[in-house]
């Protein structure tokens, strides 16, 4: 019998073999650093002279990697995968802003993909990443132990008050919500924040994840604290686990600054903080979800 996992039938049902060949290409070319490097050069002087590069990008590289520029144009990619036993996470890819307003619209964006959710059954779940809603460097500020300006500690506020309206909304739609992870250096702020969201709604089912990057050497210990924690207070602990995102930076940031990586220093050791992380949590699905 043919192991599911690698069945490439399944996994690629929903795929022409011209969608296909033209994801193996793709694939081939961003496997070359160096054609990235000088892709990625070249779009951004495209850009700066104004010059028209979406007839390329978009039946290439954004059709690959996006299912569309709003909720209404993702509808087909979300049908077509839905047809095919595939469900959907709408993700609004939003990061690295630095004014207000694009912080709110942001979080107007994350929660319309909540109602969009509560009213399709191929989308399970949401997601947003925190640094959508803020800027990056105020939470960097905060996790040294810097002092805030009165205006600084407004902006927090603000911040702090996105991300309950969206949990609050998760609450009242019924639908889970993932909180992506950050780079170590602001993740600590990020933490207290999800659990205090985490102690606040998911009291009787879990709603608000949190999510573990386990090629952090720290992140099987936390996992199971604060599993044991929640349990203390009678809520669900929930989390998305991933292996990680920013291998690079991570290192290059402890290099430069001369600390300890934070990170594994291999993926075999990664995958086997994640397995055991994988373990731990469907040996306790009575008080958390995974």
């Amino acid at each position: 019998m043919t192991n599911a996992f690698e069945d490439t039938s399944l996994a690629f049902h929903d795929k022409s073999k011209r969608e296909l060949l033209r994801a193996f290409w793709l694939f081939r070319l961003v496997g070359s650093p160096f054609l990235v490097r000088v892709g990625a050069a070249k779009l951004r002087f495209a850009l700066w002279i104004r010059f028209p590069v979406r007839w390329i990008l978009k039946p290439t590289i954004f059709s690959h990697f996006c299912g569309g520029e709003d909720i209404d144009e993702c509808q087909n990619t979300i049908d077509r995968l839905g047809a095919s036993g595939i469900m959907t996470i709408l993700d609004y890819s939003a990061e690295g802003k630095e004014s207000e307003a694009d912080f709110d619209r942001t979080t107007n964006q994350v929660m319309a993909t909540i109602r969009k959710a509560a009213g399709e059954e191929n989308i399970p779940y949401a997601v947003f990443k925190p640094t959508g809603l803020v800027r990056f460097g105020l939470l960097e500020k905060i996790q040294a132990g810097d002092s805030l300006s009165e205006a600084e500690k407004a902006e927090f506020d603000r911040f702090k008050e996105r991300m309950d309206n969206i949990c609050k909304l998760a609450e009242e739609t019924g639908i889970p919500v993932m909180i992506d992870a950050e780079e170590s250096w602001i993740q600590d702020v990020v933490d207290q924040l999800v659990e205090k969201l985490i102690f606040t709604y998911n009291k009787k089912k879990p709603l608000v994840f949190a999510t573990l990057q386990m090629y952090r050497h720290d992140r099987l210990h936390y996992l199971k604290n604060f599993s044991e924690r929640a349990r203390e207070k009678g809520v669900f602990a929930a989390f998305k686990l991933v292996r990680g995102a920013y291998m690079e930076k991570e290192r290059k940031r402890a290099s430069d600054l001369d600390y300890p990586s934070p990170i594994y220093p291999d993926k075999p050791s990664t995958d086997q903080a994640f397995d055991q992380a994988v373990a731990f949590c469907l040996g306790n699905l009575d008080h958390l979800a995974v």
